[in-house]
């Protein structure tokens, strides 16, 4: 099992109660690095350390500044940025994520049985187009009876707008979105309005443009491929810090940002034969984190094989997720109702016509591929339905047990302004 830190970040710029900035990468095939200051343009060389780390502290690098790194004289954006002001080629800005005014101190985040999802994109929802503009339409959710806002992918990625899921700044929120601090503001709003956050995102490849991972070390590798190429490196030689990087990066949202939720993104492409699963070891670190914080947070994920390892727990030796999309579900649904779709044919039926939500089937899968491939649903006879999170696949995803009233009408529409 991969360990990291707890309580803070290590990777990437992080800064001390006096402002002191530590600096650490990991880039393991360097031979020199160095932190170049965008303002003065002086170099400061770092030190290199355990498993291909390279480290160094200083005063010189303050909040707000522009910097970058250099890899035998190669200037590259830092793979763990927390603001990318000037795009995924532009230098990195120094962000300290510790020092915002949190006022949700009182916030419990609700049971996720209870969650009533409208999934969102921050970049369409508004004219705005910014976390500014959802933050101002929240009363909108309240007035819906939603209780849990999912954030589309909000990485930054190349340009102003983008479906999300080609980010290649994992520890970055979008800077034409406002940034992290706007995101922290975003998730602050909501919790005064008792609103929870799910924030998608995305483990299982990288955007192809601005993406200077290989140059850094080993994230990918050929031993797997994915419909993106080669599958990042999650078991392979030097996968350690690629572990390093994922793990920071979900503890980042959940702690420095107090996201409730993550949904990641279609977990059966992420390929890992390592004795503990990258899922596994997430779930063992978010544990290690509400335990310290008393804060719950939780893990959903989207999966096309219905497989239960992914939310057996850890005991049962699963991967201990809370809960997986049942994206079937929308399309069950479709054909009871008597939509004709092209895209995909029934091979199995509903055996449960009870009309409470809470009656979804344990012990039933709903089957459905596109025409003239086999299914690759499994049944899930030990899975409780509280797991499943059914799903109405146009503005609003709703957990089992709250979707009736939803998918009963077609009223619940994005807010316009």
């Amino acid at each position: 099992m991969t360990e990291v830190p707890i309580a803070r970040r290590t990777l990437g710029v992080t800064f001390a109660p006096d402002a002191t900035a530590t600096v650490q990468v990991w880039a393991p095939n360097a031979t020199t690095v160095q932190l170049v200051l965008e303002t003065t343009g002086e170099t400061l060389p770092l030190t290199p350390g355990d498993g291909g780390c390279w480290r160094t502290t200083t005063d010189q690098l303050r909040p707000g500044d522009l910097y970058r790194f250099s890899l035998d004289g190669q200037r590259l954006p830092d793979p763990a940025s927390l603001a990318q002001p000037q795009g995924v080629h532009g230098p990195s800005l120094a962000y300290d994520p510790t020092v915002f005014n949190w006022t949700d101190e009182k916030w419990q985040n609700p049971a996720l049985d209870n969650y009533l999802f409208y999934e969102l994109h921050t970049g369409t929802f508004t004219p705005e187009g910014t976390f500014a503009g959802v933050a101002a339409r929240l009363d909108h959710f309240v007035e819906l009876g939603i209780n849990a806002v999912e954030l589309m992918p909000i990485a930054q990625f190349p340009g102003d707008r983008n479906w999300g899921y080609d980010g290649v700044c994992p520890f970055a929120a979008q800077h034409s979105y406002g940034g992290a601090r706007g995101l922290q503001q975003l998730v602050d709003a909501c919790h005064a309005r008792g609103l929870a956050v799910v924030l998608d995102v995305v483990y299982n490849h990288m955007g192809p443009e601005g993406n200077y991972f290989s140059s850094y070390g080993p994230y990918f590798t050929s031993r797997h491929r994915t419909p993106w190429g080669d599958a990042i490196n999650f078991d392979g030689s030097g996968s350690e810090g690629v572990r390093q990087y994922v793990l920071e990066n979900v503890l980042m949202w959940f702690r420095d940002f107090h996201i409730d939720a993550l949904r990641l993104d279609a977990v059966h492409a992420i390929r890992d034969d390592s004795e503990s699963h990258i899922l596994r070891d997430i779930r063992l670190h978010v544990d290690q984190l509400v335990a310290q914080t008393g804060r719950q947070h939780y893990l959903i994920i989207e999966s096309d094989q219905n497989e239960t390892r992914y939310i057996k727990s850890v005991t049962d030796g699963g991967y201990g997720m809370d809960a997986q999309w049942n994206d079937e579900f929308h399309h069950a649904l479709r054909v009871t109702a008597g939509v004709n779709s092209r895209a995909t044919t029934p091979t199995t039926t509903v055996s449960n016509t009870s009309r409470k939500p809470t009656a979804m089937p344990t012990c039933t899968t709903v089957r459905l591929c596109p025409a003239g491939q086999k299914s690759s649903a499994h049944p899930l006879p030990t899975c409780p339905a509280d797991s499943l999170l059914c799903s109405r696949r146009t503005t609003i995803r709703s957990v089992t047990g709250c979707w009736a009233n939803d998918l009963a009408s077609s009223s619940a529409t994005p807010c316009s302004g």
